[in-house]
């Protein structure tokens, strides 16, 4: 594990309620994040964020599909709110990866595949991370900080934090971790939403990178 300090880019286009926007956040216009996706059910309901990687392809966490088929998704792109239509896809394909595992979260990570290009103002792909996260490079603090909790903290997990300050939390799992312009992780789970003793949890693009590249050339 690492403690890094990453803009977290699931910004307000992912709040479904007051108590479930990024802790502290700041509220702005999806032309400043524009790989920054929705993931909506049929019904038009947001549930998790999701990041452009390529025209047909997005990740998001692989908890987001655990009751649903991929099938029962869409994907939502260039709009700053829930309640703006957007440009609108349907998921063709997902992918789990193997060694994903609903108890500790562990290679959180899944890929969809879009039914047409997702194009439209506001709307750009944004980089897989070019290499392992170093920043802070603090190995054994996540780990530390949550030995209260009984299950294991997955290798594949990389800890953004800055004291409680800012966080992300409810509705955002799923969404981008940004660092030096890349998708550098994706929003997976925390106990809590803000809470000082307890840092948010994230999937390691780094980690998971050969099983994303490969979901992309189905």
């Amino acid at each position: 594990m690492l403690r890094i300090f990453m803009m977290c880019s699931c910004i307000a286009a992912l709040t479904v309620a007051q108590d479930s926007r990024i802790i502290n956040g700041d509220v702005i216009n999806i032309a400043y994040a524009p790989y920054t996706m929705q993931l909506r059910t049929q019904r038009d309901i947001t549930v998790c964020g999701s990041t452009l990687i390529a025209k047909r392809y997005v990740v998001t966490a692989a908890h987001c599909m655990d009751k649903m088929k991929p099938e029962e998704f869409i994907v939502v792109g260039g709009a700053s709110t829930v309640d703006e239509p957007g440009v609108r896809r349907k998921v063709v394909k997902g992918f789990i990866h193997p060694g994903y595992r609903m108890l500790n979260k562990d290679r959180d990570i899944a890929v969809l595949k879009l039914d047409k290009d997702m194009v439209g103002k506001n709307i750009r792909p944004i980089e897989l991370c070019s290499g392992a996260l170093k920043a802070g490079d603090i190995i054994q603090e996540c780990l530390k900080m949550y030995k209260k909790v009984s299950v294991k903290i997955s290798d594949s997990v990389v800890c953004a934090y800055d004291g409680g300050k800012r966080d992300s939390c409810r509705g955002d799992s799923g969404g981008p971790g940004v660092y030096g312009g890349e998708l550098c992780a994706v929003v997976s789970w925390g106990m809590g939403c803000g809470r000082a003793e307890y840092p948010g949890l994230y999937t390691s693009i780094d980690v998971v990178r050969d099983f994303i590249e490969d979901c992309m050339r189905e």
